[in-house]
């Protein structure tokens, strides 16, 4: 048989009905009435078909038509491929009707103060007004653990692992912050401060003390932990409200107001940035038009903000 890659010519659909009927009915006169076309036009089409392949598809005997192996083999084909045609034309449905709906995603709580998501809720009013948005807080850890159990469609993440597919997104600035300018040189100055901690405290504080304090062996168990919220305004509050020496790690965009106002004092040890990339992670699997057009307009957002920071 001859190699059909890439020759289109070979699905030929007029052709395809007509073997198919004839290889159904083992009857060209049948298979005629049946598909709707003349006994010749059915014959004509078998002929191009086993002059096409190189091979006979039909034995024309005393006792009436029947398949060779070549037939059969073509028929399979054929039978499979409409299946095929059909799954797709479900799915391609599927995807057009996926407008509408709901997407789940998740975030850390430190996302809500950022522009991006105030944002996406009045574009969904344009953009896609019939999709639902559920909306998850919650730490790195459970996040991830949302997406892998197929509970959410996607989440932002401030730290990956190799579990998922991620895209990077933006990037955000990790600051040591205190209500009264406190001078940070050494481990024993760190390790002197009382801590307030909220959910992604522990998260971040990897990143903070990977950058000022990447030749210390400091665990975040070694931290004195004065006060716990499981809030990170709440945090902010305690912070700006707070006896000497408290002191929390949060993004730098959930405090902006608190820092302009002089509220709360940044006392990172240095002037360096603690800059940290955020992903979006979803399963690998292919995300759903819906999801998609979600995530896409988020990095549109980024784009006409002209930022690269949350």
């Amino acid at each position: 048989m001859k190699d059909i890659s890439l020759n289109f010519d070979l699905l030929d659909p007029t052709s395809c009905k007509a073997f198919l009927f004839s290889a159904n009915e083992l009857n060209f006169s049948k298979a005629a009435e049946k598909a709707g076309m003349t006994q010749s036009g059915i014959s004509k089409h078998i002929s191009k078909l086993e002059e096409k392949f190189n091979t006979e598809l039909f034995v024309r005997g005393s006792k009436g038509l029947s398949l060779t192996p070549s037939g059969i083999l073509l028929k399979k084909y054929i039978e499979e491929l409409f299946e095929r045609l059909e799954k797709l034309n479900g799915q391609i449905y599927s995807e057009l009707t996926q407008k509408s709906g709901v997407v789940r995603y998740a975030m850390p709580e430190s996302c809500l103060m950022s522009p991006h998501f105030q944002i996406i809720l009045n574009r969904r009013k344009e953009l896609f007004p019939q999709i639902q948005l559920e909306v998850l807080i919650d730490t790195n850890e459970k996040i991830e653990k949302m997406i892998i159990e197929d509970y959410v469609d996607f989440g932002f993440l401030t730290q990956i692992t190799n579990k998922l597919k991620y895209i990077k997104f933006c990037t955000e600035d990790y600051i040591l912050v205190a209500n009264k300018e406190i001078s940070l040189s050494d481990k024993k100055d760190l390790l002197n401060l009382s801590f307030i901690q909220h959910p992604d405290l522990k998260n971040i504080f990897t990143h903070w003390k990977n950058q000022y304090f990447p030749n210390d062996l400091i665990f975040y168990s070694d931290l004195n932990i004065f006060n716990s919220i499981n809030d990170l305004r709440g945090a902010t509050t305690f912070v700006k409200n707070g006896l000497e020496n408290e002191v929390t790690i949060i993004p730098r965009h959930c405090i902006l107001e608190e820092l302009s106002s002089k509220k709360v004092f940044n006392i990172n040890p240095t002037k360096n940035l603690c800059i940290n990339q955020i992903h979006i992670g979803h399963l690998h699997k292919e995300p759903s038009l819906r999801v998609q057009l979600v995530i896409n307009e988020f990095f549109n957002i980024l784009k006409k903000m002209h930022i690269s920071d949350v």
